[in-house]
């Protein structure tokens, strides 16, 4: 609401992209606080945990797929492979 009254014109469109895990309170308190000025939502989730530990895909079993539509989410999986994995040097 604030970015409509600093804004010029009335036609601005943002979207919000951020990585997630496991936080699901979180990205859905996230949702409900940017779904008024946000056109869509993307979520990147990996297989892989930052320190390169598998792990499964929270987000997508997490949200109802009435969630997603109602704040035009996309989710985008990364997954990596263990090859992948030992080029980076996760350990």
């Amino acid at each position: 609401m604030l970015l409509c009254a600093l804004s010029t014109c009335c036609c601005v469109r943002l979207i919000d992209v951020f990585v997630a895990n496991d936080e699901i309170d979180m990205v859905r308190y996230r949702l409900r606080l940017h779904a008024s000025v946000t056109v869509r939502f993307i979520i990147a989730e990996s297989n892989l945990t930052h320190t390169g530990k598998s792990k499964p895909l929270h987000i997508r079993s997490a949200l109802s797929e009435e969630e997603l539509q109602r704040y035009n989410v996309r989710l985008l999986a990364v997954p990596f492979t263990s090859d992948q994995r030992t080029r980076a040097n996760c350990s």
